[in-house]
């Protein structure tokens, strides 16, 4: 069947699909049914909390999750006329700031809606998460979503007579430590379907239909690890920490790449490290990869790939469609599928070819439940399974320009759209979540261009791209129309953000700020400066440390298997910490920090103990320094932001709050991620489970003319 596309979704030229009209029949029939039992007096189930007036469960409830979508921003496009849609919306329902998470980190944040409680409850305090027993064994984090799993009692098996081995069992479980709301929706016999949730890699095997989002790996079990192969040196000198830059030359108009071993082959797509193959020697040597050709015309400036029997012809600055790859893996006897697409920046005076991060097929092992990967591949065709597809490393490390990523964020949000369009044509009924990452990364890459007083800003270039955020909103806006015009009475629309935005033009660097005042301690000078993801720090003399994006651990005795600090100088050491950071100002005079937040002040639940000791709040203007989240040493405490994001939200929770929109007229004011969530199985009946801290929220009060 031909599929509508993207276009055809936005234009409103919703083609219907084959015997759908006989299902709304029944569908409205069975719920003319439903009406008349409700009149009689029963109810599809209890009211969710006692007290509570009774509420007949809805038939369709819908969550629309538009990543960082920024309250004030939209307020102000909204009075500006930029925004009809959401302003009829607001006008219609509700809408309000929407509090978010501390700290407003995406993974905190969405996974605080998901479950309904604080990261004190859910175990997820940033995007990354602090193994207190490995300090000292070299860099101490990883993944604070999920996390792979060996059997300890098992090893790897030799197969006779073959250089192969039968891998230990492994898997990678979710970290989240609370139930996913739509699992109670499911288990009271309500159907969902959660599309691309945040934080939900791997997603487990319940009864919701879902696909992963942000958190999903690309096949090499990174977040996404691009190829860009170029004959230009100044590329080659580039540092990169998205991918990998590959020298290339032509032959004849035959591109060959430098391998690993530095000399001159075919390109390859790296894929895993082969789990069949023995540990012994480099893994950089069992890594699988899969050869391609490519032959350039640089008078035409166009360029022909071969893949595994594909062939593709690109123009410059063009895109292929998803090609299908193999990594062979046993001998060949099993293989891992992906999906790959190129760019072709330049064939002509140079030559330069992008490849993407190599997807994950549908099909493959914690993508989705309920077969929604496959599902969508069968009807659409294949698509973007990577947690976070948007290039922004491709941007901040120099190898796009601004208009090549909003070309590329573009292929991203198309299929989406189309994704969208697919999952409303079969929404009959039960609950749909669907999310957009479109505001969130264009706003990390792009914010700069839309402040001329950014230490970014670049004249000759930023002005062609000061409206491009707030043109995104508009395509949000779209979207939403179309959102709307498939809901019929009685169906309730949330429309949410996990958190807002706001300009990043000075980073702070806490591994510096904290050596620089005695609490963290190297080596020697010489370590200290060449000091990478904590190598070189002497943790018999430090006091503390930095935990990712927004948070300070202290080295305390019992617990990291370093520690130092006893129970009486943890006592003292935390409001000692907490007074100098917020007692820190700029060059200017302007604090960096709104606000500085102990643990037990901002969580509740049995996480609380996992999440670190303080939590940083920077105040707008300020964010962390790439350096620092990685443990990195730096010269400058404080410095402009002239690379990388140049806006973003991992700031004080009160000054970046999301959005809130509601087809119903909800009272919004002081609403919380979590109180959606209640809402939303208040909406339908279920009440909500042990340890959520949401509340449910009101019907607004309409003041009576004359009254």
């Amino acid at each position: 069947m031909n599929q509508p596309s993207a276009r055809q979704f936005l234009d409103g030229k919703r083609p219907r699909r084959r015997g759908l009209a006989c299902i709304r029949l029944l569908a409205c029939a069975a719920g003319v049914v439903l009406i008349v039992l409700a009149w009689l007096g029963l109810r599809f189930i209890r009211p969710s909390r006692a007290g509570e007036a009774d509420r007949p469960a809805v038939r369709r409830v819908m969550v629309l999750g538009i990543d960082a979508m920024d309250y004030s921003l939209t307020r102000r496009l909204m009075a500006e006329g930029r925004l009809p849609h959401f302003a009829s919306l607001a006008e219609e329902g509700g809408f309000g700031p929407l509090e978010t998470s501390m700290p407003p980190l995406s993974p905190v944040a969405w996974t605080t809606f998901a479950t309904g409680t604080d990261p004190g409850g859910h175990g997820v305090f940033d995007f990354l998460r602090c193994d207190p027993a490995r300090i000292g064994e070299g860099f101490p984090f990883d993944d604070a979503a999920s996390e792979v799993v060996v059997d300890p009692a098992a090893k790897a098996r030799p197969v006779p007579l073959t250089d192969y081995v039968l891998p230990a069992e492994s898997h990678r479980r979710l970290r989240r430590r609370a139930p996913a709301f739509w699992d109670l929706l499911t288990d009271a016999g309500v159907k969902a379907v959660i599309y691309k949730m945040p934080a939900n890699f791997p997603a487990t095997a319940r009864k919701a239909k879902t696909l992963s989002g942000m958190g999903t790996v690309d096949i090499t079990g990174s977040y996404g690890a691009f190829l860009f192969l170029s004959d230009r040196p100044i590329d080659w000198a580039r540092r990169t920490t998205g991918g990998r830059i590959v020298k290339a030359r032509l032959q004849d108009g035959v591109v060959e790449a430098m391998d690993q071993h530095g000399k001159w082959a075919k390109p390859v797509l790296y894929g895993p490290v082969n789990p069949f193959l023995s540990e012994k020697g480099d893994s950089a040597d069992r890594l699988v990869t899969v050869p391609f050709d490519v032959f350039v015309d640089r008078e035409a400036h166009t360029a022909a790939i071969v893949l595994s029997g594909d062939e593709l012809v690109l123009r410059e600055g063009e895109w292929s469609r998803w090609c299908k790859v193999d990594f062979p893996l046993l001998g060949g006897l099993k293989a891992l599928g992906g999906l790959v697409r190129f760019y072709l920046k330049e064939a002509g005076e140079g030559f330069s070819l992008f490849v993407s991060p190599v997807n994950l097929a549908p099909g493959s092992e914690g993508l989705a439940t309920g077969g929604l990967d496959t599902e969508l591949y069968e009807s659409l065709g294949p698509y973007y399974t990577k947690g976070m597809p948007e290039q922004t490393k491709a941007v901040t490390d120099g190898l796009f320009t601004p208009a090549e990523y909003l070309k590329q964020s573009d292929l991203v949000l198309e299929e989406r759209v189309a994704a969208l369009e697919y999952l409303l044509a079969e929404f009959e009924e039960g609950f749909l979540f669907f999310y957009i990452s479109t505001l969130d990364l264009d706003s990390h890459v792009l914010w700069h261009h839309q402040e001329p007083d950014h230490p970014a800003y670049d004249p000759s270039v930023s002005p062609r791209f000061a409206d491009a955020i707030c043109r995104r909103y508009e395509r949000m806006d779209e979207i939403l129309a179309r959102v709307r015009g498939s809901l019929g009475p009685g169906d309730v629309l949330y429309v949410m953000s996990d958190h807002g935005f706001a300009s990043f033009g000075r980073e702070f660097n806490a591994i510096s700020w904290l050596a620089q005042n005695g609490y963290l301690t190297y080596k020697s000078q010489v370590a200290k400066r060449i000091s990478r993801f904590y190598a070189g720090v002497d943790w018999s003399g430090t006091l503390a440390y930095g935990v990712g994006f927004n948070g300070l651990r202290v080295n305390r005795k019992g617990r990291e298997a370093t520690g130092i600090v006893q129970d009486e100088q943890y006592d003292q050491l935390i409001p000692e910490l907490r007074d100098k950071l917020l007692a820190l100002r700029d060059i200017d005079g302007k604090r960096v920090f709104s606000n500085v937040y102990r643990r037990d002040e901002i969580y509740t639940g049995p996480c609380v103990a996992d999440g670190p000791d303080l939590v940083l709040g920077y105040n707008r203007g300020f964010g962390p320094a790439d350096g620092s989240v990685l443990g990195h040493w730096s010269e400058d405490i404080l410095a402009d932001r002239v690379v990388g994001f140049t806006g973003h939200h991992a700031m004080d929770y009160e000054l970046v709050p999301g959005v809130l929109f509601c087809s119903e007229k909800l009272e919004t004011t002081g609403a919380r991620l979590q109180d959606v969530t209640v809402s939303v199985l208040r909406d339908f009946g279920v009440p909500p489970a042990a340890g959520m801290t949401g509340r449910p929220l009101r019907p607004r009060r309409i003041a009576k003319k004359g009254g």
